[in-house]
């Protein structure tokens, strides 16, 4: 799957970050997997730029199998910029 997550910088001024992600429930992460992901490299902002970022992941179809995660029907893909001192 192939999904565009928009960041924008709010700031006037150039700024470079890296992304952390998070999965959500837990338990699901395990049968998550990002294939293409812009968190595995810094990304740099103009001031006020807006930009798309993909993301290609999939999800491993034995989470339907497995006892403790069969019930999940949802999974939130989160993501947190932080910026990178230079």
């Amino acid at each position: 799957t192939r999904i565009l997550y928009r960041s924008q910088n709010y700031t006037a001024r150039e700024t470079t970050g890296r992304a952390v992600f998070n999965v959500s429930p837990a338990l699901a992460g395990q049968y998550f997997s990002k294939i293409e992901c812009f968190c595995f490299t810094e990304q740099t902002l103009k001031g006020g730029e807006t930009a798309d970022m993909p993301v290609i992941f999939f999800v491993d179809p034995k989470i339907a199998e497995d006892p403790a995660t069969r019930h999940i029907d949802e999974i939130t893909l989160s993501y947190t910029f932080y910026p990178v001192e230079s």
